[in-house]
């Protein structure tokens, strides 16, 4: 067999109590060409994660990037980069990432609960939103709405992002409150009592998958004083999110 390029023994990938990948092991020569094929959701983009630097294996070696490193000179980044962009996973870095500001785009039980992270807002009017694992188009839609930002997405290698996820969860972020609805029905009756009793200038309801969000911006001076509809701090602007019938 040529020259291994690409080598991976026993590589393996743990999501809490969910193996996602079991124990791979497979060599790829050089100049050869390997196909991968498996059905949705056998694992092989979480492979090609973990061997691109992304993902953190939970046991097991492989990485793609060790020969390009020591024969072409490429740093460990270049190489994550040129490889994200080829298979359409952007990798995001948490450079320029302000726990206090980012703190304040969103609920914390979203970046608790989702695997995502706010990293940095650029030019007034884009927001970087790192993710974990995977991409999820569902949160960075309704974080569009919310914000009326451009928001790029992008995962973020594991020990970066759980180092900057905790440091945001230490931060003080805009105040919520978690309620349960038993139907849409009471759920509706209770947003309009709160919106009568606080009187909001603005307000705006969101849905991201169980979970309905609604923001109430309660004085002038909370629009406007940062980028799109992002608060600068946590005054005058209030959470509410909504769980309805056996949702958590």
């Amino acid at each position: 067999m040529a020259e291994p390029m690409i080598e991976v023994e026993r590589l393996t990938k743990r999501f809490g109590t969910i193996t996602a990948v079991d124990h791979v092991s497979f060599s790829v020569g050089k100049g050869s060409i390997f196909g991968f094929l498996g059905p949705n959701g056998s694992g092989k983009t979480t492979v090609i994660r973990m061997l691109c630097g992304i993902l953190e294996p939970s046991d097991g070696t492989g990485r793609i990037g060790e020969w390009l490193m020591s024969e072409c000179g490429l740093e460990a980044e270049q190489i994550v980069r040129g490889l994200s962009m080829q298979w359409g996973c952007p990798v995001l870095t948490t450079e320029g990432f302000s726990p206090e500001a980012m703190a304040l785009v969103m609920p914390k039980v979203f970046v608790e609960r989702f695997g995502l992270l706010p990293l940095r807002v650029a030019g007034s009017r884009i927001l970087y939103l790192g993710f974990a694992d995977q991409l999820n188009a569902s949160a960075a839609f309704v974080t569009e709405q919310m914000t009326e930002l451009k928001v790029e997405s992008g995962v973020v290698d594991g020990a970066s992002f759980e180092a900057a996820r905790s440091r945001l969860l230490a931060c003080d972020g805009v105040e919520m409150k978690l309620e349960a609805a038993a139907d849409e029905d009471a759920m509706a009756g209770r947003i309009t009592a709160i919106l009568e009793q606080k009187q909001p200038i603005a307000s705006r309801l969101i849905r991201l998958h169980q979970y309905y969000w609604l923001r109430m911006w309660l004085e002038g001076g909370a629009l406007g004083r940062a980028a799109g509809n992002l608060p600068a701090t946590s005054d005058d602007v209030k959470d509410y999110v909504f769980t309805v019938g056996a949702h958590e």
